[in-house]
């Protein structure tokens, strides 16, 4: 009986665990996806439309020197390449940071739940010898 509950709170945890990643990759799609850069609505339309048009016609829809020129945006704000995939090194940082917390408390949450089902197993075994004796 006990272990049907224990296995059944694990099973809910997982499942608990598994929905919050999947909404997160959702999440995380979207804002960083393609499907970010088409807005809702008719906005949406004629950006899908430009973008098509600009496709067609063999010009790249990112054209961001273009627009550098445009804003009359200074060089001293253009992007380097710096730290790693990419990334700045405060965000990758911060990724390493959040990673670890991750793990470390997919650990605690881990040894916590072993703790419990011993302390749970040692109770029903000193109920065990109180029946019998």
């Amino acid at each position: 009986m006990q272990k049907k509950a224990l296995r059944g709170y694990f099973m809910n945890n997982f499942l608990c665990i598994l929905a919050f990643t999947s909404l997160v990759l959702i999440a995380q799609a979207a804002i960083g996806g393609e499907s970010a850069e088409v807005g809702v609505g008719a906005q949406g339309a004629i950006v899908a439309v430009q973008r098509n048009a600009q496709n067609q016609a063999g010009e790249d829809p990112f054209n961001i020197q273009w627009f550098r020129e445009e804003m009359k945006i200074s060089p001293k704000y253009l992007e380097k390449n710096q730290g790693v995939m990419g990334m700045s090194w405060a965000h990758f940082l911060t990724m390493v940071f959040l990673v670890i917390f991750f793990v470390g408390a997919l650990i605690a949450v881990y040894m916590r739940n072993k703790r419990t089902k011993t302390i749970l197993n040692s109770l029903l075994k000193e109920k065990e010898h109180e029946s019998e004796g």
